[in-house]
């Protein structure tokens, strides 16, 4: 006989297509859901909706042969029915909806009024939030965010730290990872990977990689890349880029430099390509610190997303790549 931590009451709810919900009450502790022997629950169809040591609390509805186990919680005014899963310690809770295939585990939160339906996945420590919507056989995890209107649909992967939100859509085979953000009205479809540290928005269409290379192109001040061509001739190659600092900041250091070069020509040459609000402080001995560029290449990235903690040569293959992408 399967044991329960809950019985069913004599307080139901009939649904309009004539099935009856009925309201669930604790018979042990649970507290890991700080839920006390006698506190009541949601609503439940029968008891294959909840096993283990999963809870479904306040005006929730779990019904079909939808599954809530393990430590998973599902709360508020969430509905969750056809054969979806919230496993391990997941969250469904405000007015959020969970249907289909779906599968929502590890600690995935959907909430808010957001919708996960069909062959879908939300798992690890992903969110799902506002008005968002994951639908088909899409699949968001790690730490990735979607909120907003956006819509996750298709086959499309939305992972590591990616964050998707406004009105955005990510569809078909698309893939975004690393610290990728899309947003406002953009659309990728199509084989389209956007990584690293890129931030697409407005009413991007993209559904080729050479869309997104079109679009990064528009983005990315040109100063920046003839300063970077004017440094290699002065230095022939000799100069060292540092990566992996916060806030997509990094460095460029020319070891033994002579300060003449540094003073009559690389200096005034921050000014001749238009990068003062780029490098607001000059060469302080032999570094120069870049600040606020809108994008790092995502060349420079690792495949874990994160800006590598690395020094590169000037004429080393990741240091060429970042002029070509540029």
């Amino acid at each position: 006989m399967t044991h329960r931590n809950y019985r069913l009451t004599d307080n139901k709810i009939i649904r309009k297509d004539g099935g009856t919900l009925h309201r669930i009450q604790a018979t042990v502790d649970l507290p890991h859901h700080k839920v006390a022997a006698g506190d009541k629950g949601g609503f439940i169809e029968h008891t294959g909706n909840l096993s283990g040591a999963a809870w479904i609390a306040g005006s929730a509805h779990v019904s079909g042969k939808a599954q809530v186990l393990e430590r998973a919680r599902v709360e508020g005014f969430a509905v969750v029915h056809g054969n979806a899963t919230i496993e391990g310690e997941a969250r469904v809770h405000h007015s959020a909806q969970v249907y289909g295939h779906a599968v929502i585990s590890g600690k995935a939160q959907i909430t808010g009024e957001a919708v996960v339906g069909g062959d879908t996945a939300v798992y690890g420590h992903a969110q799902v939030f506002g008005r968002a919507s994951v639908r088909d056989s899409a699949q968001v995890y790690d730490r990735a965010r979607v909120h907003g209107y956006a819509r996750i649909v298709g086959n499309s992967r939305v992972c590591q730290d990616a964050i998707i939100y406004g009105k955005a859509c990510i569809a078909r085979y698309s893939r975004i990872y690393g610290r990728a953000q899309v947003y406002s009205n953009a659309h990728t479809h199509g084989n389209v990977e956007i990584q690293g540290m890129c931030e697409i928005g407005g009413t991007a269409d993209i559904s080729t990689p050479e869309q997104l290379q079109t679009y990064v192109f528009s983005t990315t001040p040109p100063g920046f890349v003839q300063y970077m061509d004017y440094i290699d001739e002065k230095t022939f190659g000799k100069f060292q880029v540092k990566t992996g600092l916060p806030n997509n900041v990094f460095q460029i250091t020319i070891p033994n430099v002579h300060p003449r070069l540094i003073k009559e020509f690389l200096t005034p040459a921050i000014e001749q390509f238009g990068l003062t609000q780029y490098i607001p402080d000059e060469w302080e001995g032999d570094t120069l610190t870049i600040k606020h560029l809108p994008k790092v290449s995502v060349l420079l990235m690792d495949w874990g997303g994160h800006v590598l903690q690395n020094i590169h040569d000037g004429d080393s293959e990741e240091i060429r790549s970042l002029r070509e992408y540029l």
